[in-house]
């Protein structure tokens, strides 16, 4: 048997990939897979089962050769999944994360509950984006059977050890549990709809098992490997570099999140809350930390699918647009953004568009940074990580001095 590895795998929106280390953390390869995606009248699908296989074509990729896994850890983005029935894993085509449909329901509990209250009380991930929202749109159209929902993270690891898995970060983008407190909130889940359709949550499983299928030990996983859902991917990453107490992490892909490690205060915690995500940011559990603390977001920027976009539009390769000059251009407008985003920008794919719109995703995070930091009371670095166009960290120096990585 040659060296044993332990893998990294990510559920990206883009990508998955996987990364394989040796015992001293060196690397020793990696390996990436597009994530299957439907366009369909509805919007963005992701169908689950072949984004599954994805996960495992990626293992394989790296060409480990038999029971060379040792261990696995597995990152994902939050709110895409599927259900287990009694049949196994549901081939669900789940609305992407980005997508809006679901926002009805979510309108329908904040007014039930009170808009502010229930922003505060999930960490304000009741929205458009969460697991319940997708969940009550599938189940609208009677595509949803009844059974436990597992985020896309958890069903691969099903997969691998037959084992209900759960992680406090993934929770909380259900919509519908407390990241501060750490727990469901039963009433947002029950007035989604989810209860009477049969759907439900692990809220207290543990965040590992071990190997013990076949697809296991086909794609190289040593028989008993620990396979461990590690958590939301940004959130993830922040563990991976370091990110110590006082700094802010740009953790920049398809999606763009600024991030910080900070204990809400013992006095006036839902006050605290409430003015967080009043502010826009999101609360998560600080993953592998103590019960109270806690990571603040900034999120709602999608440089990946703009950039993305702009490049299909112009018929320019990405390695030509990153050489355009953008320190000193004008910030393209908001609502401009968005439809790169949303695949359809206006106007011409030009040079001096494409500088507008780096320039505005620099401006939007470097003002992120500040909200992070006043409400986090942290004043270290900036650590900017990813390869989103245009963002090199040289760039970001000169052109946003507030936003400095380190």
């Amino acid at each position: 048997m040659g060296v044993q590895v332990v893998v990294g795998l990510d559920f990206g929106s883009s990508s998955v990939k996987a990364s394989a280390f040796r015992p001293d953390g060196s690397l020793v390869g990696t390996s990436r897979v597009v994530t299957p995606t439907v366009r369909t009248s509805d919007g963005v699908d992701i169908p689950v089962a072949a984004a599954l296989e994805a996960a495992d074509e990626a293992v394989s990729g790296l060409g480990l050769g038999p029971a060379a896994v040792a261990a696995v850890g597995v990152a994902t983005m939050g709110e895409v999944g599927t259900v287990l029935t009694d049949g196994g894993l549901a081939d669900l085509h789940f609305p992407a994360w980005y997508d809006m449909r679901g926002q009805e329901v979510v309108r329908v509990i904040a007014r039930t509950l009170g808009e502010q209250r229930v922003a505060g009380l999930t960490g304000n991930h009741l929205r458009a984006t969460s697991s319940l929202a997708k969940l009550s749109w599938l189940a609208g159209r009677s595509r949803l059977p009844a059974g436990t929902f597992l985020g896309i993270g958890a069903a691969w690891v099903w997969r691998m050890t037959r084992s209900v898995v759960a992680e406090a970060g993934l929770l909380s983008t259900t919509g519908a549990y407390d990241p501060i407190a750490r727990r469901p909130v039963a009433d947002v889940w029950e007035l989604g709809g989810l209860e009477r359709q049969g759907v439900v949550v692990p809220w207290a499983a543990r965040p590992g098992a071990r190997a013990v299928t076949g697809v296991a030990e086909r794609i190289g996983l040593q028989p008993g490997a620990p396979v461990v859902l590690a958590g939301h991917d940004h959130l993830v990453g922040a563990v991976g570099v370091g990110l110590a107490d006082g700094e802010v992490l740009d953790s920049v892909g398809t999606s763009e999140g600024l991030i910080a490690w900070t204990t809400p205060p013992g006095e006036g915690r839902v006050a605290w809350a409430e003015h967080a995500v009043a502010l826009g940011l999101t609360i998560e559990p600080r993953p592998g930390a103590g019960a109270d603390e806690v990571a603040l977001i900034w999120e709602g920027l999608r440089p990946g699918l703009a950039m993305a976009a702009f490049e299909r539009a112009s018929g320019r390769p990405r390695s030509e647009l990153e050489g355009v000059p953008v320190v000193g251009a004008a910030a393209t407008s908001r609502e401009d953004a968005v439809l790169w985003e949303e695949g359809h920008g206006p106007g011409r794919a030009d040079d001096r568009a494409w500088a507008a719109l780096v320039t505005y995703y620099a401006q939007a995070a470097a003002d992120g940074v500040r909200t992070v930091r006043d409400v986090a009371r942290v004043e270290g670095a900036v650590v900017l990580t990813g390869v989103a166009p245009g963002r090199r960290p040289g760039w970001v120096q000169r052109c946003v001095p507030s936003a400095s990585p380190s």
